[in-house]
């Protein structure tokens, strides 16, 4: 499944779950959406959890008297200069009145300001949020499922006689969400051509993913069981993480720094499988990480040959490559920031 087709599937849910946003322009989402894929398909990006981290977005809307710089930069439009605005726009003129307030923010142009609607509003600052308890949890969470199939009604070449099973393609996604601090899920994937329950999947799907992740609770800034994603270092030391550029035409990918993610998407490449822990101490973020996970490749003699990022087992070439190599990464970053002043370090085994 192109890059492409996955961002435009998700472009109903934003606006299935945004049908009371104040005025939202559709035609500028569909614009951006359309230009990030195309950027996305040129850079061999799969920009899929990006998206799926938006949608969940919508439903849990933040205030923006009490936002945090964290908080503003998982929406991949916004610059780090528009972000530094946002916040010392509300340091110096305190709590903002109405939503309308944005467009006294320095560099905020109207169209970003039409992206940033859907996931904000204006509202009294209130006590800080408690650490969740387990009753709160079980009450308030939001469960859901999804599931997705795609059968062809005409016949694919290569069918009968090249792949090992049949065109259709089914993937199952579970998730479950208690506000914005805890999160976990498991997402399941067959593509078309790959057998179900047999050959080389006999455990079913194809493809197995899940996640358990916190955030934002007291001194723990993050917390990561199972599959995640890493930046650090501008995206020239490890980055699976994208923002989009803010060019005329939106056109260009760039890294957002110093993140740790949960992966619940289908991308079978991009994603790292273990721990992964930050903790915040007044300016200082301490992060640490260790990964254990196969790739999809090819073997000579005692060197790698090349590498599968597809996450396609359809022939019995293709199985024959699944998990043969095996990869596992320690390391850890530290990172000081106050104000427009940040240095930090990254160390990576």
């Amino acid at each position: 499944m192109s890059t492409r087709c996955l961002i435009m599937l998700f472009v109903c849910i934003f606006f299935t779950m945004n049908t009371n946003a104040q005025n939202v322009s559709s035609t500028s989402w569909n614009e951006v959406i359309e230009q990030l894929a195309i950027s996305a398909e040129d850079q061999d990006i799969d920009l899929s959890s990006e998206i799926e981290e938006l949608s969940e977005q919508i439903s849990e809307p933040l205030n923006l008297n009490t936002v945090t710089k964290d908080q503003l930069e998982r929406f991949p439009f916004l610059t780090d200069i528009q972000i530094e605005n946002i916040l010392a726009y509300l340091y110096i003129n305190g709590p903002m009145k109405t939503i309308y307030e944005l467009q006294l923010i320095e560099n905020l142009d109207k169209q970003t300001i039409q992206y940033l609607l859907p996931f904000v509003y204006v509202d009294i600052v209130k006590e800080k949020d408690p650490i969740p308890t387990l009753n709160n949890i079980l009450k308030y969470a939001k469960n859901e499922v999804v599931t997705r199939f795609d059968i062809p009604f005409y016949q694919r070449k290569g069918y009968e006689t090249v792949y090992l099973g049949p065109s259709l393609y089914h993937s199952l996604r579970y998730s479950f969400r208690y506000r914005d601090q805890l999160y976990a899920g498991i997402t399941a994937e067959k593509d078309a051509g790959e057998p179900f329950a047999a050959l080389h999947n006999r455990k079913g799907y194809n493809y197995y993913s899940f996640y358990f992740y916190l955030r934002n609770i007291g001194w723990l800034k993050a917390l990561t069981l199972g599959n995640y994603r890493l930046s650090f270092g501008h995206g020239l030391v490890i980055s699976n993480d994208f923002t989009m550029g803010k060019t005329s035409s939106l056109s260009t990918i760039n890294f957002r720094n110093n993140t740790i993610k949960k992966h619940s998407s289908s991308d079978e490449y991009n994603y790292f499988r273990g721990i992964a822990t930050a903790i915040q101490w007044n300016r200082v973020v301490l992060s640490e990480f260790y990964s254990h996970r196969s790739f999809d490749g090819t073997v000579s003699d005692t060197s790698i040959s090349s590498i599968n990022k597809t996450g396609l087992h359809r022939t019995e070439k293709e199985a024959d490559r699944r998990g043969s190599l095996t990869q596992q990464l320690a390391g850890g970053n530290i990172t000081y920031q106050k104000n427009n002043f940040k240095i930090g370090a990254t160390g990576i085994y």
